[in-house]
């Protein structure tokens, strides 16, 4: 993303009813029926989400994208007791309009809850829009196009405190390898000093770095470092069991701490607002959003 002007749109969407950063996206959910099982059973799953996305924003910011197909997700769960799971399958996408599967990528995870109060996964990571980052620093479209990461998560559920850590393997090298090994880290913290029946106060901090490198590749292209990170406050006032009003703003910055610029860019800034109106399983939103060099 280059230098964005102010922009303001509304977007009605049809979900669910939870409260996420920005929107509200658990349908996406990697394990939303990923439910522990007893010790020693075995459980079939199959996980089919079929998309029809067109933006057409025009912009020299983001010129838009169009999608439309499907994925299958075809895998087993075994427990080994009620706290350790694992999970083996594939996942597949094809897209209309294309005579050739697009990809087939293998979906592996095990998973241990209740670590010292945390849970680890191990594999296919519950990520993408389960993170919860805001949008300009998380592409939401990586859902369709980049479903799985591979590393290691962990994860606190609480109250008061709660945060996502992970690393993601996004491309392994071995030798002589023509292209660079690259990671993604990221983290995504609420401190939750108000959180009952009627509000909720959060304060949230998040942030992602993308590291490519490599000493036994060929690629002669330098090492690089990018960082996306973000502060911000959010607020939710809950009328009913059903409808909420959700406030939030974030402070965004952009980073290159690589010998030679990415994108010619040594930093940025950016401003995100949100406003959420949700009733049962709509939302009305209002964004607004602006920013100078910021690069996502």
């Amino acid at each position: 993303m280059g230098t964005k002007p102010f922009i303001l749109f509304l977007t009605l969407v049809l979900l669910c009813s939870n409260v996420y950063a920005q929107y509200e996206n658990s349908f996406f959910d990697n394990d939303k029926y990923e439910q522990s099982i007893d010790s020693s059973h075995l459980q079939f799953h199959f996980d089919n989400m079929g998309y029809f996305r067109n933006a057409e924003y025009l912009s020299k910011v983001d010129k838009g994208s169009t999608y439309t197909g499907f994925q299958a997700m075809p895998y087993v769960q075994y427990s080994f007791n009620d706290k350790a799971q694992i999970f083996g399958g594939f996942n597949l996408r094809y897209d209309f309009g294309n005579p050739e599967i697009r990809s087939i990528e293998p979906y592996f995870k095990f998973t241990y809850d209740g670590v010292l109060g945390h849970n680890v996964v191990f594999g296919s990571l519950n990520g993408t829009l389960q993170h919860k980052m805001i949008e300009p620093l998380y592409d939401y479209e990586k859902v369709i196009t980049d479903r799985f990461e591979q590393g290691i998560q962990i994860t606190k559920p609480g109250k008061t405190l709660e945060y996502d850590a992970w690393i993601d393997w996004h491309d392994m090298i071995y030798y002589d390898d023509p292209k660079n090994e690259q990671f993604v880290a990221g983290y995504n913290v609420y401190l939750n000093p108000i959180n009952t029946e009627k509000n909720k106060l959060s304060l949230n901090a998040q942030g992602i770095t993308v590291h490519s490198a490599g000493e036994i590749d060929l690629n002669s292209s330098p090492n690089s470092v990018e960082y996306n990170f973000a502060y911000g406050l959010e607020y939710t006032h809950f009328f009913s069991e059903h409808t909420n009003l959700f406030m939030s703003g974030h402070a965004a910055f952009y980073e290159d701490r690589s010998d030679q610029k990415v994108n010619g860019i040594i930093d940025g800034v950016g401003q995100l607002a949100v406003l959420r109106l949700t009733h049962k399983e709509y939302q009305f939103v209002l964004n607004y959003w602006d920013s100078h060099q910021y690069m996502g």
